[in-house]
């Protein structure tokens, strides 16, 4: 199914607890990824499944695809963080030293994408992770190229959209 809807009429939804609404797709210039926006009912979960419609095609589905709500009660950090980490070539004690380091020059929060087995940083940052100040993330990928780095990155500004002044 052509996302880009060339030569066919792709009609997107969004599914919230049995809700269908109309999706708005816009692809990135470079074609690397999309992005699908769609209006969230009141009292909505935080999955969503993702439809494409096409004749002639078969049907394209993201079933729950998680996402988060924004709180406007929610206190605005002025600084986060991400980072990808390989946890099987990376000392865990560079780590911690690194998140350190790092809350030392005002940063609050960090997201810390595991591009391997995701307890092993856990366990490491385990006094972070209590503290809520690190979140560890599974980023594992089967292609580890250019496409896994860039979304991981789109997807730390997606998390923290609404509740970081500023992202490093």
């Amino acid at each position: 199914l052509d996302y880009n809807g060339i030569g066919k009429d792709v009609v997107w939804h969004c599914e919230f607890n049995d809700v269908k609404t109309p999706a708005r797709v816009s692809p990135d210039p470079h074609g690397h990824c999309f992005i699908v926006s769609c209006p969230v009912p009141l009292h909505a979960k935080t999955t969503v499944n993702i439809t494409a419609d096409a004749q002639g095609e078969a049907q394209l589905a993201y079933t729950e695809v998680s996402y988060d709500q924004l709180d406007e009660n929610r206190t605005v950090l002025d600084l986060a963080a991400c980072t990808m980490v390989d946890p099987n070539n990376t000392r865990p004690e560079h780590i911690v030293e690194w998140v350190a380091y790092h809350r030392l020059h005002a940063i609050s929060k960090f997201k810390i994408y595991s591009d391997g087995d995701p307890s092993l940083l856990e366990t490491a940052l385990a006094p972070y992770v209590r503290a809520n100040i690190v979140e560890v993330v599974d980023w594992t990928w089967p292609d580890h190229g250019f496409h896994h780095q860039q979304a991981q990155m789109h997807s730390c500004l997606y998390r923290y959209r609404g509740l970081a002044r500023w992202v490093a």
